[in-house]
């Protein structure tokens, strides 16, 4: 991978309890020692609606509004949430990969686990700040696809082209 990019989120339940500081660091150093380059950080409300009456929740989450869980993980989602725009610092550097194997940990991720935090590693983030599976903590995008997405929705103008040379 060339440029890859990648979106993370500290979920609403998070942002807005004692441990976001925590949380915000842990993600903050992991990240950097991960070599991932955070291009732009800051706060959104994902209640905020829309011109067309949709929240941001609904429009981040579009992709899952034909599963029967869509109204659940909007509502988790519906209040303030932090989000990360990150670039891989060297070439070789998948950020999707890296910022999911930071949330779950690497054998999780290979198997394919992690929503819940109980099947996340031992001192992945997930297991150090997830609560459950419906309040595990963060999101990070989970292909190149819908981190593009994601990271115009939340940051327009921020991605280039070399940002996207391997969606070709």
């Amino acid at each position: 991978m060339k440029n890859g990019i990648t979106v993370v989120l500290i979920k609403r339940h998070l942002h807005e309890g004692k441990n976001f500081a925590g949380a915000f660091t842990e993600i903050y150093e992991a990240a950097r020692d991960a070599q991932l380059e955070i291009e732009v950080c800051r706060e959104f409300d994902f209640s905020k609606e829309n011109k067309n009456g949709i929240t941001l929740a609904e429009e981040f989450y579009c992709i899952h509004k034909d599963k029967p869980h869509f109204q659940e993980i909007v509502d988790n989602m519906k209040g303030k949430c932090f989000a990360f725009f990150f670039k891989g610092r060297h070439k070789g550097i998948d950020p999707i990969k890296t910022a999911r194997e930071l949330l779950v940990g690497k054998e999780a991720f290979k198997e394919r686990k992690g929503t819940d935090p109980a099947d996340c590693d031992p001192g992945s983030l997930r297991k150090l700040f997830g609560r459950d599976i419906a309040y595990n903590g963060f999101h990070a995008s989970d292909s190149l696809v819908n981190a593009y997405y994601e990271a115009n929705l939340l940051f327009p103008g921020q991605v280039d082209a070399t940002d996207l040379e391997s969606l070709s």
